[in-house]
């Protein structure tokens, strides 16, 4: 995050979708999955599952997201590749790694 900002650009949150399947208690314990969409514009998908520890779907969230130019405040044209570039590992984005 610290490099997309010095470089000007920030993810935004355009939309999110929360759906509620069980019940969830203080104190438990749930898996958290995260999974990216990637499509041709401008905006992307990230979607997550919480599971509780029973294996039980507790609920999924999801949200349309963007990179944005913060100079222009404008949404950059390929997200995946500006988030390619930066990731550690793009591979756990769903990009392949950009060649320097």
């Amino acid at each position: 995050m610290a490099e997309l900002l010095a470089e000007g650009l920030g993810p935004v949150n355009l939309e999110t979708v929360i759906k509620y399947h069980r019940e969830l208690r203080a104190g438990d314990s749930v898996e958290v999955s995260c999974s990216w969409m990637w499509g041709e514009g401008k905006t992307y998908r990230v979607e997550h599952n919480l599971i509780r520890a029973d294996g039980e779907l507790s609920a999924t969230v999801s949200h349309v997201s963007g990179l944005m130019d913060l100079r222009t405040r404008r949404l950059v044209a390929n997200p995946a590749q500006e988030w390619g570039k930066r990731a550690k590992d793009p591979t756990l984005l769903g990009v392949q790694p950009s060649c320097p």
